[in-house]
């Protein structure tokens, strides 16, 4: 996500943990916080536990998800990463 194209700010940390703190002063509402902590559980499983596909990045789960960090965040561009295809989340829609 990048506020107003001058700064970098990401949803997760290093750790893939969610910047909830951060989000929240960002105006993130905490329904949505709750919404990406499930994504995260699902895309990134406990150790012995296989992903959930539909959690992929690009799949209808992360573009609804990231439609509403966008309209939740509308002086910030929120950008998508699936390894090195990292793009604005709008370049992602069909």
């Amino acid at each position: 996500m990048m506020p107003d194209g001058d700064a970098d700010a990401c949803v997760w940390d290093e750790r893939w943990a969610l910047r909830e703190q951060e989000l929240l002063a960002l105006g993130v509402s905490p329904r949505l916080i709750e919404r990406l902590n499930a994504w995260l559980v699902a895309y990134d499983p406990p150790v012995g536990t296989a992903p959930d596909p539909p959690a992929r990045v690009g799949l209808p789960w992360s573009l609804r998800l990231a439609a509403q960090l966008q309209r939740e965040l509308p002086g910030c561009e929120v950008f998508l990463s699936n390894g090195p295809d990292e793009r604005p989340f709008r370049e992602w829609l069909p």
